[in-house]
């Protein structure tokens, strides 16, 4: 999946063709007015079918230019939301500076599948860890 994503192109208005008859009733119940799709992506995702081809690559390359987090550290940061002791790990492992520090952190708070995730968090977008960085001072502040 990163490959593909690595390898996906910026669209045009004229990537889009239109859908016609048979494609288009099969498409028409899961959507309001899907007109054109992209000739080389067969997914469903923003911009991808759209009514308006101008609109359509405006939404496609925004959609596939943001930066991703990968799906089980999504799920931890959910968890995070809620738990003080977690997000202080997360944001310790982020600023740790070896494999082994990780995973002495991890184990000392007992979360050690954390651990499995280190390059993740390592790498997960600034914006991410700043927001985890401040929940953790607010709650230390607060305390």
């Amino acid at each position: 999946m990163a490959q593909e994503d690595a390898m996906r192109r910026m669209v045009t208005p004229e990537d889009y063709v239109r859908l016609e008859g048979d494609e288009l009733d099969a498409l028409a119940p899961l959507f309001e007015d899907p007109t054109y799709v992209l000739r080389h992506d067969p997914y469903l995702c923003p911009g991808n079918p759209c009514s308006d081809p101008e609109e359509g690559a405006q939404a496609y390359n925004q959609y596939h230019s943001r930066p991703r987090v990968p799906e089980r550290l999504e799920a931890l940061l959910r968890r995070a939301q809620d738990d003080i002791g977690l997000c202080r790990l997360i944001v310790k492992i982020h600023d740790a500076p070896d494999g082994n520090e990780c995973l002495r952190l991890a184990i000392e708070a007992g979360e050690g599948g954390v651990f499995d995730l280190r390059n993740e968090i390592q790498a997960m977008p600034a914006s991410t860890y700043l927001a985890l960085r401040n929940q953790v001072i607010c709650a230390y502040a607060a305390s």
